[in-house]
């Protein structure tokens, strides 16, 4: 059994209310309510539960305030393994909405931005994962980083992750660069908007060249939504994977991470990195069926 570390700095309190009708500007009961703890790397792990696959996840995130203790609470009772029971923070954990509507086509999110982190709790932060690194075979980061919060966060997991010698999985387009720089075995996953921020390019396949070129020992995997999908391994050409449609979706939160969790788990487990893709893009497709984030029915 092989073990992910799943490391995120901007955890979520995620509350989910669907309607029949929803009126902006005017008083809207809710018929369904949701509440759990999400986030980037709470959706991958909790994807992972549902998953059949040789590979367990562990969570390392900052938690603050009640909301971090909810977290807490309702990781425990969902069996996502916290490590050092969420590392303690001062700011208070956010609290994201997300309406549904059965009248209107798609979802609209609520989003509160992730409390700052101090030098001193980034330091901690540092120090959980450097004593949880002997105990896994990857990790993973993935999610925004708060706009309070030490520059060199994200440097400085991949440096102990390269020191450690482990691969670093990345769905992180923002920090991406100052990461691969550290060296190691990279795997990026990442949309076609997010690709195009990265090099500029408006075309796909010239973006994706691109960051092969400029990272020529990574492997890409790129998303579109609902398209084709796209892989590209080190000395291969870029290779187009389709895309089951689901066209009763009723809520996409949560599908990209969920494409993450089992892709990079079936890469840790061993599968070949095509078919782990598949997985990865099929669990996704899933996971659209929920209206809980990264949960595969």
């Amino acid at each position: 059994m092989k073990t992910l570390l799943v490391v995120g700095f901007s955890p979520a309190w995620e509350r989910g209310m669907c309607f029949e009708k929803f009126l902006p500007g005017e008083v809207n009961r809710a018929v369904e309510i949701y509440d759990y703890a999400s986030g980037k790397p709470t959706n991958l792990c909790r994807a992972l539960l549902h998953w059949p696959v040789e590979c367990r996840a562990r969570l390392l995130v900052p938690l603050g305030g009640l909301t971090g203790e909810r977290f807490r609470r309702a990781c425990a009772e969902e069996g996502i393994r916290l490590v050092e029971n969420g590392v303690p923070v001062a700011a208070e954990t956010r609290i994201c909405t997300n309406i549904f509507s059965a009248d209107a086509e798609g979802m609209t999110e609520l989003v509160e931005e992730a409390g700052a982190i101090s030098a001193e709790e980034a330091e901690r932060l540092l120090d959980a994962l450097s004593r949880a690194l002997p105990e896994v075979d990857g990790v993973v980061f993935m999610g925004s980083m708060p706009q309070d919060a030490p520059a060199d966060l994200p440097k400085r997991v991949a440096q102990l992750t390269a020191q450690a010698g482990l691969p670093l999985f990345v769905d992180n387009w923002k920090n991406l660069r100052e990461m691969a720089d550290c060296g190691g075995k990279v795997v990026l996953k990442i949309n076609r908007g997010e690709v195009r921020k990265l090099t500029g390019c408006d075309d796909l396949l010239e973006g994706i060249r691109t960051l092969s070129e400029e990272y020529p020992s990574m492997i890409l995997g790129i998303t579109d939504g609902a398209e084709a999908a796209w892989l590209k391994m080190p000395g291969e050409e870029v290779m187009k994977l389709p895309v089951e449609k689901n066209l009763l979706a009723l809520n996409p939160l949560g599908a990209g991470d969920t494409c993450s969790g089992v892709f990079f788990a079936e890469l840790l487990a061993g599968t070949a990195p095509a078919d782990a893709f598949r997985k990865g893009l099929h669990a996704a497709s899933l996971s659209c069926d929920t209206p809980i984030a990264g949960l595969i029915p």
